[in-house]
């Protein structure tokens, strides 16, 4: 019964996790029944999408079986890769706080998170936390040019605006050393 399943996907027995993601995505792209509506084909092709569905679900658990994982720990990474690419949607059209909150949907959290959510947090003004994310992704790709170029900037920023604090703290001290001087006249 098993081999039915292998042979509508077109896989073989011994395929793996992106084999089946990418056979499964294929027969449903070639019989969604959306495409024969109107026809007479519609109910035929609801039928075999239902069978596809089947047949998806047994080889994904088979799979799973076999390795001792779970296959849904590497799909799920191509759906946070989806999470990270609209948040950086959002971040480019000046909505940072909605791709804040777009990020923290996603449960896998590599390189391209981190980075994306330094990003969105220097714009914050959130200079510590843009430094500790650019960091982390900087663990997950050591060399990654992108990554240390953020660091980088973020480091700076940070710097520069400590600089100006503390000027700014500086003058308003003299201001008020100034009117103390004033007032004991």
């Amino acid at each position: 019964m098993a081999a039915q399943h292998y042979a509508l996907l077109g896989l073989e027995p011994n395929c793996t996790g992106d084999e089946l993601k990418r056979a499964y995505i294929e027969a449903v792209k070639r019989c969604h029944p959306d495409q024969y509506q109107g026809t007479g084909l519609y109910e035929a092709k609801q039928e075999e999408l239902k069978q596809i569905n089947l047949a998806y679900e047994i080889i994904k658990s088979e799979l799973m079986q076999r390795s001792g994982q779970n296959l849904s720990d590497t799909m799920r990474i191509d759906r946070d890769g989806l999470f990270t690419q609209r948040a950086k949607q959002l971040y480019d059209k000046g909505q940072y706080k909605q791709a804040l909150i777009m990020l923290s949907s996603a449960k896998g959290r590599g390189g391209a998170w981190h980075h994306m959510r330094g990003k969105i947090y220097l714009k914050l003004k959130k200079y510590d936390d843009a430094i500790i994310d650019f960091e982390t992704a900087l663990k997950f790709e050591k060399n990654n040019p992108v990554y240390r170029r953020s660091w980088r900037e973020a480091v700076e920023i940070r710097k520069r605006n400590r600089r100006l604090l503390i000027a700014a703290a500086c003058a308003g001290a003299a201001a008020v050393a100034g009117i103390a001087a004033i007032s004991s006249l």
